[in-house]
C-alpha cells in the first residue's frame, strides 16, 4: 500500500470513531439519518482502503463496497437534510435509490458505467488507475438532478423558515466539497490520487460542526464504554500489526513451527495492549474533555440544591447570575419579570449593581412571543435572521444590537413565561460556544422550578392574609348587627372586644 492509502485508512479511522461516538448519543430522527450518512461514508472509504491492500477476497470485491456507498450517499443525504429541517420523507427519494440499486447491480455484472480499476506501476508502487468512460453520465446524471432535488428542498425549508439558513451553511459546504473532489477524479492530474475520498473526511467534519451547532454532540459522549472499547481495539489492532516483526525477532518464534506458542504469545501481547490503550483512552477523555462538563454538571448540583432552600425571588435571581458568570465567558447579565399577565417585562436583576434597569420588554415583543412558544434560548446572532425579528420594531433591533446580546433565555411558571435572561457578548470578537446554549438551558430549568415554588408560596401568603382580613371583617359585622339587634330588644348593649 502506497501512501495514498494510508489516506483511506485516516477516512475510515475518523468514519468509524464517529460512528462509535453518535451510537452512544440520545437517538431521534437527526442522529439517525446521520449514523446512515456515516455509514455510506464508511463503506465506501472502507471498501477503498482494503481495496489497496488487496484484502481478501479481492481487491474487485472492496471496489463494489466502495462504489455502493458513493452510489448511496446522495440517498444518504437526502435523510439526512430533510431530517435537520423537520421534512417528511417524498416519493422523489425513494425513487433515485430503486434507481442506483439497479444501475449498482447492472454495474456489478458488466461494468458498463464505471469499471475495476487497473492496477499500474506508479514511482514503484502499484497504483490504482480509474478508465472514465461516457457511460459514467448514467450514474453521475441521476445523482446531479436529486442533488438539484435536494438544492431546491433547501430553498424551501429556508425560505419557510429562515433561521435554518444559517444551520445549513456548514451541510451544504460539505455537499460542495464532496461532489468537488469527486469531479476531480476525471483530471489526469489527480490520477492515482484518492482525491474522492480526503474530500470525505472535510465534509463529514462540516456535518460534524453541523451537529454541534444543534447541540446534538456532548463531550460526554467521548467517554461512553462503547467508544472507549472501540478505539482501544483499534489502535490495539494498528500497534500489534507493526510490532509483530520485531516480537517475532526477539522470541524467535516461526509461525509454521510454534503455531501454538505463537497463537497464545501474541494472543497475550495483544490483550496487553489493547487494556493499555483502552486505560489510556479513558485517562485522556476524562481528564482532558469531560472535566469541564463534570465541573459544570456538579455547579448546576450544587445551585439545584442552593435555590432549593429558599422562597425568595431576590435570592434566587442573584444566584442564577452568578452560576451563570462562573460558568461561561459573557458580559453581562439582565433578568427582566412580569408583575402580572399583560404587563411589561422589567429589568430587576443584574450582575453589576450600577447597571441600568430601566429598560422595559413589552409582552407583545415579537422575541418574547418566541420565548412563550419554545423551551430552548435564543442565539440572537441566528435570531436575527428570523421573522420575528424582523417584525421587531427598529427601536427594539438598536437596543439589543447596542448591548451586543448574546443569549436570551427565559423563565417560565408552567405555560407562562414570568421572566426573561439576557445575557451579552463579552467580547464583540468572541465566537459563539454552542455548548453554553445547553448550560444555560440546564441553569433555566432549574431556576425555573425555583420561582414557580416562590410564586406558589408568595400567593399562599396573599391569599391568607386576605382569608385573614376577610374574617376579622366578618366577625366585627356580626357582632354590629348583633348590637343593633340587643338596642332593639332593650336588652344590655353588647360591647366589642377592644382587639377588634
Amino acid at each position: 500500500m502506497g501512501t495514498y492509502g494510508y489516506i483511506s485508512i485516516i477516512a475510515m479511522v475518523c468514519y468509524g470513531f464517529m460512528l462509535l461516538m453518535f451510537l452512544t448519543a440520545k437517538r431521534n430522527k437527526i442522529v439517525n439519518s446521520f449514523l446512515v450518512v456515516l455509514v455510506g461514508l464508511l463503506f465506501w472509504a472502507g471498501g477503498s482502503a482494503f481495496m489497496r491492500v488487496h484484502l481478501w477476497p479481492s481487491y474487485e470485491f472492496w471496489y463494489q463496497v466502495s462504489l455502493l456507498g458513493i452510489l448511496l450517499l446522495p440517498y444518504a443525504y437526502y435523510c439526512f437534510i430533510l431530517a435537520f429541517g423537520g421534512v417528511k420523507k417524498s416519493l422523489p427519494g425513494k425513487i433515485y435509490l430503486a434507481v442506483m440499486l439497479i444501475c449498482f447491480v447492472v454495474n456489478i455484472r458488466h461494468g458498463v458505467f464505471l469499471g475495476c480499476p487497473n492496477v499500474v506501476e506508479k514511482n514503484g508502487l502499484p497504483t490504482f488507475v480509474y478508465e472514465i468512460k461516457p457511460t459514467i453520465l448514467v450514474l453521475f446524471f441521476p445523482a446531479g438532478i436529486f442533488l438539484i432535488y435536494l438544492f431546491l428542498i433547501l430553498v424551501r425549508i429556508c425560505k419557510a423558515n429562515p433561521n435554518m439558513k444559517v444551520q445549513y451553511e456548514p451541510v451544504m459546504a460539505g455537499v460542495l466539497v464532496l461532489f468537488a473532489g469527486n469531479m476531480l477524479l476525471g483530471i489526469p492530474f489527480f490520477s492515482g490520487f484518492p482525491i474522492d475520498i480526503l474530500s470525505g473526511v472535510v465534509n463529514v467534519f462540516f456535518l460534524f460542526y453541523a451537529l454541534i451547532r444543534r447541540r446534538l454532540f456532548r463531550l460526554q459522549m467521548l467517554a461512553s464504554p462503547s467508544l472507549c472499547y472501540g478505539v482501544g481495539f483499534l489502535f490495539s489492532v494498528i500497534v500489534f500489526l507493526n510490532v509483530i516483526p520485531y516480537l517475532q525477532k526477539i522470541f524467535h518464534i516461526q509461525m509454521n513451527k510454534n503455531t501454538t506458542l505463537y497463537a497464545l504469545a501474541f494472543a497475550i501481547v495483544f490483550l496487553v495492549i489493547y487494556a493499555l490503550f483502552t486505560f489510556l483512552w479513558k485517562l485522556l477523555v476524562r481528564s482532558v474533555f469531560v472535566r469541564e462538563e463534570n465541573y459544570q454538571t456538579e455547579k448546576i448540583r450544587e445551585f439545584s440544591s442552593a435555590i432549593s432552600k429558599t422562597l425568595d425571588l431576590n435570592e434566587i435571581l442573584d444566584k442564577t447570575i452568578s452560576v451563570m458568570k462562573e460558568l461561561m465567558d459573557v458580559g453581562n447579565i439582565y433578568i427582566c419579570m412580569q408583575d402580572a399577565p399583560g404587563q411589561p417585562y422589567r429589568g430587576v436583576a443584574s450582575d453589576q449593581p450600577l447597571n441600568d434597569l430601566t429598560f422595559t420588554m413589552e409582552e407583545e415583543n415579537p422575541m418574547i412571543q418566541w420565548l412563550k412558544e419554545h423551551e430552548e434560548p435564543i442565539i440572537y446572532r441566528d435570531f436575527r435572521y428570523t421573522v420575528e425579528y424582523k417584525s421587531m420594531w427598529e427601536s427594539e433591533k438598536h437596543r439589543l444590537d447596542k448591548t451586543h446580546i448574546r443569549y436570551c433565555a427565559g423563565l417560565k411558571d408552567g405555560e407562562c413565561l414570568v421572566g426573561v435572561i439576557l445575557i451579552t457578548d463579552a467580547s464583540v470578537k468572541k465566537r459563539l460556544v454552542y455548548d453554553e446554549v445547553q448550560l444555560i438551558s440546564s441553569v433555566t430549568s432549574v431556576a425555573s422550578i425555583a420561582i414557580k415554588n416562590s410564586r406558589l408560596y408568595e400567593r399562599a401568603r396573599q391569599e391568607a392574609r386576605t382569608d385573614e382580613m376577610t374574617g376579622l371583617l366578618n366577625r366585627k359585622y356580626f357582632y354590629e348587627v348583633l348590637n343593633e339587634e340587643l338596642e332593639k330588644t332593650g336588652r344590655h348593649r353588647w360591647h366589642l372586644r377592644s382587639s377588634m
